[in-house]
Parts: structure tokens; C-alpha cells; sequence
């Protein structure tokens, strides 16, 4: 009886044992996994956080390499454990990633693997030609500038969209646009012509027509009053109104600020006479009726102003000669040559070239 009273607590005491060292590896796998999945992995102290850009034809490979390139987080292979462990490799999603301070490894993947990527806002205000607008776009978005601007330049552009190749930038409706980093040229040029027809609606569709000018002209001219008029955009439907008097009545346009578009120039202060003799289809001092395209993205206003240009007899405006920004409208030649003559006199005083 003893001596099995003895091998009973004997085995009880190895079962006990046993069971006491599987529960502390247990606990000790449990707390190793608790940090790998949840304690801080951040490589960074500031309160600036950390951005991730993830490419549509990146490999979780190229995530590995940027987050260690960068120093985003301090271990990298803990990260890979728990990336690999949910199956991240197998459902990346591209985009623009915030990587807070203090985050850990399963809220990263979380974060990565549900696609919770930040929205890109980007408006189009300033912009004069295709290339600056691709310009801008490629540098805020994974979209590539040359693909937008062969896009612009395809065979099928003006069917697509309804739009020649040189006026491709009245397709562009100057709003804030939000898009995903990873927008790709195609999701953009189809957000664009949602934009476009948000805008051209059936009201300013009538007004255009009631004008007796296309969509694309209407932009066109609204592009010209914007560059006329920066500073006052209340004096943008007058000026509106000359341009499209002289339109009708078969003047030239004669706009200073196609023939700084004409030169490629944009720093141009005051056209002079020699930039009146480039040679371009831009010129409107040499050509009759509007350019073949906007000489900028128009704004809303600078279209408005267009659609609602009053009904005058002004033919002429000239900056006045206080330099504050405002124009005097005239109706004749004669008085507007006194305008000018001021004006001119202004610029000299104050040594602008």
C-alpha cells in the first residue's frame, strides 16, 4: 500500500508539474504574442506622423522595404509575423496610409489590410497649361503625368469627352476635388467628366446657347476674364461683356493675356510691342475670335461672369492708373486712349517693365 500510495503522488506531481510548465509557456506565448500584435512598434518619438504610400502594383516585399527604408516602425519581422499571420500579403490595398505614433503591429495591418487609406484633396486654381495640370496631379497622386497628358493627346480624346485636344483644359471645372492617392488616369478623367456634367447643367447649358457660344467657347472666354482679373472678380461679367462685344461685332479680342500665353512667359508683367509679333494661333492681336483653348483653368466665377455678362456698349477697358487693381470701361476708341495713356505713364513712374 505504501509503496502505491507513493507512485500515485509521485505521478500526480509530475502531471502537476507538467501542467504548470505548459501553463507558464502559455502564459509566456501569450505575452510574446500580446507584444508582438499589440506593444507600440513606431520608430519615431515626434508628434509628426508617418506616411505609407502603397503603389497598385506593389508587393508586400516593397511595403517591408518602405517601412524599413523610412523607419517607420522598429521591428520589422515582428511586423511580417503578424502581417503574414492574418493573411495581409494576400489582400494589399493601395493608397495613402497615416502611420500614428505608438501604433502596434495588429492595428497596422488592420489599418492596411481594411483599405482605411486618406483621401487626397486637390483643387485646379492657377493652372495654364495641360502640362501643369498633370503636373499636379502626379505629384499629389500615384497617377502619372505622362499618362494624363496621353491621355489628353489620344486619337479618341475629343469623342470621349466632347472636347478638342487644345481646349482639353475646359473639361477641368476648378472645384476641390477629393480623390484617393491611388486614383488611377482613368478613375481621374472619368471624375472629371462627372465634374463637367455636374456644372453644365440644363440652366447654364440655356444661357451658353442663348449666347450663341459652345461650352468650350464659353470657357474659353471665361479664361481670358480670369487672367484680365484677379484681384476684383466683380468686374469680371464687365469685362466679360467687352470681350464678347468685340466677338460679335467682329473686332479682334485683342487680350493682353493671350499673348503672354502665346510667349510662354507667364512672369510677363506688361506686354510690350514685341510680343505682340509672336506668331501663335494664341495671338489675338494678330487673330480674329477667340483661341483654339483656355489660357487657364477658368473658376467658377470667371464662368458665371460669362454666362451672366451684362448687356452694354463697352468695347474697351483699360487698368486705372492708381494701380489698385480696378478698370475703366469705355465705349470708344478716343476716350479709351486717354485711359491708357494714364495708365502707361503710372507704369513708367513706378519703373515696371
Amino acid at each position: 500500500m505504501g509503496k502505491g500510495n507513493s507512485k500515485s503522488s509521485f505521478f500526480k506531481k509530475v502531471i502537476i508539474s507538467l501542467m504548470t510548465l505548459f501553463l507558464l509557456s502559455a502564459v509566456i506565448g501569450g505575452w510574446s504574442l500580446y507584444k508582438f500584435a499589440y506593444k507600440p512598434n513606431t520608430n519615431f518619438t515626434d508628434k509628426k506622423n508617418r506616411y505609407l504610400y502603397i503603389k497598385s502594383t506593389d508587393t508586400f516585399q516593397d511595403i517591408l522595404n518602405q517601412l524599413s527604408e523610412k523607419g517607420i516602425i522598429k521591428d520589422l519581422n515582428t511586423f511580417k509575423f503578424i502581417a503574414e499571420y492574418k493573411k495581409y500579403p494576400d489582400k494589399i490595398k493601395p493608397g495613402k496610409y497615416q502611420i500614428k505614433q505608438g501604433i502596434g503591429n495588429n492595428q497596422l495591418v488592420n489599418l492596411l489590410k481594411a483599405g482605411f487609406s486618406e483621401k487626397i484633396k486637390l483643387n485646379f486654381y492657377n493652372l495654364n497649361t495641360p502640362q501643369e495640370f498633370a503636373g499636379r496631379v502626379a505629384k499629389h497622386t500615384e497617377a502619372d503625368s505622362i499618362k494624363i497628358l496621353e491621355e489628353i493627346i489620344s486619337a479618341d480624346f475629343e469623342e470621349k469627352y466632347g472636347i478638342s485636344q487644345a481646349a482639353a483644359l475646359s473639361l477641368v471645372i476648378a472645384n476641390e476635388y477629393e480623390l484617393e492617392w491611388s486614383t488611377s488616369c482613368q478613375e481621374l478623367f472619368k471624375l472629371l467628366k462627372d465634374q463637367y456634367k455636374a456644372f453644365w447643367n440644363e440652366e447654364r447649358t440655356k444661357k451658353a446657347e442663348k449666347l450663341g457660344l459652345t461650352q468650350t467657347e464659353c470657357s474659353i472666354l471665361a479664361s481670358i476674364v480670369q487672367k484680365e482679373q484677379t484681384q476684383h472678380p466683380e468686374e469680371r461679367p464687365n469685362i466679360a461683356s467687352v470681350y464678347f462685344n468685340r466677338l460679335k461685332s467682329g473686332m479682334k479680342l485683342q487680350a493682353d493675356p493671350t499673348v503672354i500665353y502665346a510667349v510662354g512667359d507667364f512672369t510677363i508683367n506688361r506686354v510690350l510691342n514685341k510680343h505682340l509679333e509672336v506668331n501663335s494661333p494664341y495671338n489675338t492681336y494678330k487673330n480674329e475670335g477667340l483661341p483654339p483653348g483656355p489660357i487657364c483653368i477658368p473658376t467658377k466665377n470667371a464662368l458665371d461672369a460669362v454666362l451672366n455678362l451684362p448687356q452694354n456698349n463697352y468695347l474697351f477697358f483699360c487698368a486705372r492708373a492708381d494701380l489698385s487693381g480696378y478698370h475703366t470701361f469705355t465705349k470708344d476708341y478716343q476716350s479709351h486712349l486717354v485711359c491708357a495713356r494714364k495708365y502707361q505713364q503710372a507704369l513708367d513712374k513706378r519703373g515696371i517693365k
